[in-house]
């Protein structure tokens, strides 16, 4: 049987453990500029992809 979840993520759920100190400025510039800790994230991935996906076998 398959039960509806109205906020069901439509992504992977992941965690991670980081330090207080930044998770607490993270958190507060993104209020700031109106953005998510997840925004922040995935941003911080892409770019970490981008940047060393010539090692990729695609």
């Amino acid at each position: 049987m398959m039960v509806f979840v109205p906020n069901q993520p439509k992504t992977p759920h992941m965690s991670f453990r980081i330090d207080g100190d930044l998770k607490r400025d993270v958190l507060h510039l993104a209020k700031i500029n109106g953005e998510s800790a997840s925004d922040i994230v995935r941003r911080a991935f892409e770019n970490y992809r981008d940047e060393y996906s010539h090692l990729l076998d695609n």
